[in-house]
């Protein structure tokens, strides 16, 4: 029998090894600039339920029940609900809150989370509104160590403003 002769033609333009070094460079380049760029912001599991990358049914999710919150605000802002979100090792609250003053935005700029003897919880991840207008309604997101925290102690957290003239106090969590 005769056989055919397999034969493939490629043809590709030409590069020179310079032009190749320089596309290699600016990769290594931009590599390190994202490397460097999720160094200084990790994901963390309230930034991607923030960015509803992560569904609620991905995680453990309980709504607690407003009658055994205390909120303490004079400031106009209310607390709308309260969501725990639980994976494991790590919490998250999803705090709703409202601006519910009719003229000035509210712009949070502080959140602290405190134990039951006014310690406050350390190595806390929080996603916030910029700004939350008058009338609106926006969650704040405050991520921790689940281990960290006990499941029968109560916990503060507490949301303010520059000069803390406007503030959220949320006890028993």
């Amino acid at each position: 029998r005769d056989q055919a002769e397999r034969q493939v033609e490629v043809s590709r333009a030409s590069q020179s090894a310079n032009t190749c070094q320089v596309e290699v460079q600016r990769l290594e380049e931009e590599l390190q600039q994202c490397r460097a760029q999720r160094a200084a912001n990790p994901p963390t599991l309230a930034g991607l339920l923030a960015a509803g990358v992560i569904s609620r049914t991905g995680v453990t999710v309980d709504t607690l029940s407003m009658e055994g919150l205390t909120l303490a605000s004079a400031s106009q802002l209310e607390v709308r609900s309260v969501i725990l979100f639980r994976s494991v090792g790590r919490l998250v609250l999803e705090v709703r809150v409202r601006n519910s003053h009719y003229e000035s935005p509210w712009i949070p700029e502080g959140v602290a989370l405190r134990g039951p003897a006014g310690d406050v919880l350390e190595g806390l991840s929080v996603v916030k509104p910029p700004s939350l207008t008058p009338g609106a309604t926006e969650p704040i997101w405050v991520e921790l160590d689940g281990p960290s925290v006990g499941a029968h102690k109560s916990y503060t957290l507490e949301v303010w403003d520059g000069g803390r003239a406007r503030t959220v106090t949320l006890r028993g969590l």
